[in-house]
């Protein structure tokens, strides 16, 4: 009788599913094969489109997933030199330790693409703000939580009781079962002041920004400073930290900061450098070195530079589209994964983890020595084209049925919720 309930569930989900996007594709205007590009990303974009968000969140996506292969290939090595004595671990130990150590700007780079995209003015209600942030950051994070809670076997659908604990855990934040959730729940965090600080950034004049975009790295560098020396800064700001960072997303995209492009790519440069080096000889490099320490925020900062400087030059050249089958190509893929990049940072851990490690048993450690970084690409490839594939499927199905559930309870108790962008 369970058996057959949960056919007719699923049958009737199908058949609302088709309906709900069929409804989509008319409302569009668009055949199914111009709308299977809408779900992709692969649309035509308009004059205003910034091809360059979509290379970083490209970069950001790639990057979270190779720091992890980077990582687990430097504790596979350093494990093995466990057993000999007064040994330097090898060259390629530094190697891959550096390397995940400067790749840790991912983290930022998320946090500045969200500066960059929301903090600019425009005219939208705070109600309205929020209910776009709900469908497209909050319901995702809850959906994508409730799967890893499922396929851990600490919910279960026919059991309310179960349901309330799993929305409870969710509540609380990440948990080690999802560790890497702690950025999500940082920039869902950041979201919730987007409405207001817009307005304060529309009458903020350049000289003032420029002052703030100094202090958050004055303050910053202090802070860091004083945990190198052991002492307790009793100093703390918000600027100090991701609220920081998420400014500077946006401050990079303003004209007044053209001016400050060489002295933030030089000190990026030589940031990226320290962060190398902290990360080989520091236990604690992570606190000096990552997240919200000056060396990962300029290292950050100059890569997200690099990218606005290039689609400049490709602008000013009138080389916006890339010829050549080849550069369609990576237009293509960086569209795609860009559309999916949030929904990838999500499911990347399930998919790196436990589907790729562990059930296809790829990882560095089935390829040590002269092909170790053939199996450090290989793991972070299949795992990317995995979660790409399975956010694309989750979130047209699981997501858009949750997202018309939303939809019709707002509608119920008043809400005006336009249908975002699928």
């Amino acid at each position: 009788m369970k058996e057959g309930a949960k056919l007719l569930a699923a049958a009737a989900a199908a058949v609302l599913l088709v309906q709900i996007h069929r409804k989509e594709k008319e409302r569009l205007a668009l055949g199914w094969a111009g709308y299977g590009a809408h779900i992709l990303g692969l649309e035509p974009g308009g004059a205003g489109r910034k091809e360059y968000l979509d290379r970083l969140r490209f970069l950001a996506a790639v990057l979270v997933i190779l720091v992890h292969s980077m990582e687990g290939a430097a504790s596979g090595i350093f494990a093995g030199q466990a057993d000999v004595p007064f040994s330097a671990p090898p060259v390629s130990w530094y190697v891959l330790t550096g390397l995940s150590g400067v790749g840790l700007c991912c983290n930022l780079l998320f946090v500045m693409i969200s500066g960059a995209l929301l903090l600019p003015f425009r005219q939208e209600s705070v109600g309205t703000f929020y209910r776009k942030r709900f469908s497209k950051v909050l319901l995702p994070l809850v959906l994508y939580y409730v799967f890893y809670l499922r396929r851990s076997g600490l919910v279960s659908f026919s059991s309310p009781a179960s349901i309330g604990n799993a929305l409870k855990t969710v509540l609380s934040g990440p948990v080690e079962l999802v560790p890497h959730f702690w950025l999500v729940y940082v920039m869902t965090g950041l979201y919730i002041g987007v409405p207001f600080l817009r307005y304060l950034f529309k009458a903020l004049p350049e000289r003032a920004l420029e002052g703030m975009a100094a202090v958050i790295l004055a303050g910053s560098a202090a802070k860091t400073a004083c945990y190198a020396a052991g002492i307790s800064f009793g100093f703390d700001s918000f600027l100090f930290s991701w609220t920081g960072i998420f400014i500077l997303g946006y401050f990079l995209t303003c004209p007044c900061s053209r001016k400050y492009r060489k002295w933030i790519l030089t000190g990026g440069g030589l940031a990226s450098l320290a962060v190398f080096v902290l990360f080989c000889v520091r236990e604690d490099a992570a606190a000096v070195a990552a997240n919200d320490s000056p060396l990962m925020i300029l290292t950050a900062s100059a890569v997200f530079l690099l990218f606005i400087i290039r689609e400049e030059k490709n602008n000013e050249a009138g080389r916006r589209r890339m010829s050549g089958r080849l550069g369609a190509l990576g237009r293509g893929i960086a569209r795609v994964i860009g559309r999916y990049s949030y929904s990838i940072l999500l499911i990347h851990w399930y998919m790196l983890f436990v589907v790729v490690e562990n059930h296809m048993k790829i990882s560095p450690a089935q390829m040590p020595g002269a092909f170790l970084w053939a199996g450090i690409l290989l793991q972070t490839g299949a795992a990317l084209a995995l979660s790409l594939i399975f956010a694309v499927i989750f979130d047209q199905t699981a997501g858009v049925l949750a997202l018309w559930v939303w939809e019709k309870v707002t509608a119920v108790f008043g809400g005006s919720a336009q249908p975002p962008t699928r």
